[in-house]
């Protein structure tokens, strides 16, 4: 998942502008045990836990999903897949004709009825297209149907397709040109059957193309993209839990009041922003049979709204024990400043790391409840 909400030419130096600027994090450390006073917890709650709309940029990542699927809790999401190839064929393989094309593609993804047939249309790109930087509620015009439909269960893991013989004729002579890359556009998959959207990965999914000859050439994937829509016609969340979800979002946004009398201008020693996952309402929304991944890995960003810039404190935390931990030097030297009256930001963003392109999701609690979000903060007193 990656995110383009934020503008800024100093977005990837913001975090090391912010620390280098009057650095007090370290300060008091040493004194724990020396002129310092006792170390102390306090856990902060979230002042506010809310929801930060998001537009996930999902070209040219590690898989590409597509599907249908009705989840009783969040409602119809459908994913459509688009895959362009480019050619590695040998001077004897463009010598001969193509005989057979199969479609391959190697499922690593799944959400929804596992027990569930799927069926996918395959149809072809007419003109060129951009996965770069493009984000997953983008609309692509597709070309003309080469499948209505093929079928395979959900359990499966390698798909093939073989492709009609009468469209490997028509297009014999694009798979050996030496133009393949820019004469061929590739393909759009889309869903007409089955409650469940399934992901390949980009690195294992090919053309496998052969010849008369009996040469053979791989295609491996150039670009690809996915798109989603989500409709609202799900169950209600229960009013004091908040969604953070994967491609379709929206991603959390925390605030905390760091500068309350008992922490205001101490010495941190090490701060943890806690993210309790909320398992129980996902536990009774959830059918036989029906897979729903857990958004179990998360980045922490610190944004600054006024000047618009944002940076990562804590790449890929993983969720434990039903709990996602945040912890790092940038985040303690953030929130440091904080304690001592600056403002380097003005909230926490939470999101999924830009590698992953799924549709997994994770609740929280929204304060004042007690399982919502909090910040762990072990302090040292500037006096004794």
């Amino acid at each position: 998942m990656r995110i383009h909400w934020i503008i800024g030419a100093t977005l990837i130096g913001l975090a090391s502008t912010l620390i280098a600027c009057e650095d007090p994090s370290n300060v008091g450390i040493g004194l724990v045990g020396e002129e310092g006073g006792t170390p102390f917890i306090v856990d902060i709650p979230g002042a506010t836990v809310s929801a930060e709309p998001t537009r996930d940029l999902t070209g040219n990542a590690a898989r590409f999903l597509t599907g249908s699927v009705f989840d009783p809790l969040l409602g119809t999401t459908t994913a459509t897949a688009y895959v362009d190839f480019f050619a590695t064929a040998s001077a004897d393989f463009q010598a001969s004709t193509v005989d057979t094309v199969v479609l391959r593609l190697k499922r690593d993804y799944l959400y929804g009825d596992t027990t569930a047939t799927i069926t996918l249309m395959l149809r072809a790109m007419s003109e060129d297209w951009s996965a770069e930087d493009v984000p997953a509620d983008t609309t692509l015009e597709p070309g003309d149907v080469i499948l209505e439909g093929f079928t395979f269960s959900a359990a499966d893991t390698l798909i093939e397709v073989p492709l009609p013989s009468d469209w490997v004729a028509a297009n014999d002579e694009v798979f050996r040109s030496d133009d393949f890359l820019t004469a061929f556009n590739g393909f759009q998959l889309t869903t007409t059957a089955g409650n469940v959207v399934v992901g390949f990965n980009r690195d294992d999914s090919s053309l496998l193309a052969v010849t008369a000859s009996e040469d053979t050439t791989i295609f491996n994937i150039t670009k690809n993209l996915s798109t989603y829509v989500q409709q609202a016609d799900g169950a209600d969340l229960p009013p004091d839990v908040l969604l953070i979800r994967d491609g379709t979002g929206p991603m959390g946004r925390l605030t905390f009041d760091f500068a309350r009398d008992s922490t205001r201008q101490q010495f941190l020693n090490r701060v943890v922003v806690q993210l309790p996952a909320v398992e129980d309402v996902l536990a009774a929304n959830t059918p036989s049979n029906f897979h729903r991944p857990l958004l179990s890995t998360l980045n922490l960003r610190g944004v600054d709204e006024t000047s618009g810039n944002a940076a990562t404190l804590v790449s890929s935390a993983t969720l434990s024990d039903g709990v996602v931990a945040f912890e790092s030097a940038d985040l303690r030297t953030i929130v440091q400043r904080l304690l001592f009256d600056e403002a380097p930001i003005t909230h926490f963003t939470i999101e999924a790391p830009a590698t992953d392109n799924t549709l997994n999701v994770l609740l929280v609690r929204i304060p004042p409840a007690e399982d919502a979000p909090r910040a762990r903060l072990t302090l040292t007193p500037t006096d004794n």
